[in-house]
């Protein structure tokens, strides 16, 4: 697929990422990584700001936003983008909470009432892709995401990591990722399998 079929993605999905990546490695490695990009990628970005100038509204080329992801991610491998993804996904769903979003948790008060807003919140951050949700009993689920054209390896993680800590915040207790799921590893949408006890 060609950059200019990748679509965009919003700021919402990735600022708070930024925010958090900045303040956990500091401006010294920011500014090595975007080294690393063009000068018209650059310009989408601000460094004197906390999440990097990325506003929450804007729409940005997908393009840009995975050339940036893949220079702060150079060098690592997938355990390391595993970790960071988690550690970026709890610190995601922690400023999603203290921001004008945090009202639409009180909403989640279950991981069924995920699997009815999910589809809703999807077309917010991208604009390809459809989520589904399915219940496995009463304690799992699925969620995968297909025809994503913007997908990114950090960006599939960090959805995952995002999920799991939601399911925490409502109060579902040791929850466990059964089963990724990543077009990357040739299956047919990107997602995951989560599993969890009643809190």
């Amino acid at each position: 697929m060609t950059d200019e079929n990748l679509g965009n993605v919003k700021g919402r999905a990735i600022r708070d990422f930024l925010g958090w990546y900045l303040k956990e490695h500091g401006m010294a490695r920011i500014k090595s990584a975007f080294e690393m990009l063009d000068p018209a990628d650059r310009a989408f970005f601000r460094l004197d700001q906390p999440t990097l100038g990325i506003a929450a509204a804007t729409w940005y080329p997908a393009r840009t936003i995975h050339r940036a992801l893949d220079a702060l991610t150079h060098g690592l491998g997938a355990d390391d983008i595993d970790q960071l993804a988690d550690r970026g996904g709890q610190a995601t769903v922690r400023a999603m909470m203290r921001g004008a979003q945090g009202i639409v948790f009180a909403l989640l008060a279950s991981p069924k009432r995920w699997g009815f807003f999910v589809g809703k919140f999807w077309p917010l951050n991208y604009d390809s892709g459809k989520a589904n949700y399915e219940m496995l009993g009463t304690n799992a689920d699925v969620t995968l995401i297909t025809e994503w054209r913007s997908h990114h390896p950090l960006l599939c993680r960090l959805n995952t990591a995002v999920k799991v800590t939601i399911y925490e915040s409502i109060g579902c207790r040791n929850t466990t990722i059964d089963r990724r799921f990543c077009v990357d590893r040739g299956d047919s949408g990107c997602g995951s399998r989560l599993h969890w006890e009643d809190g």
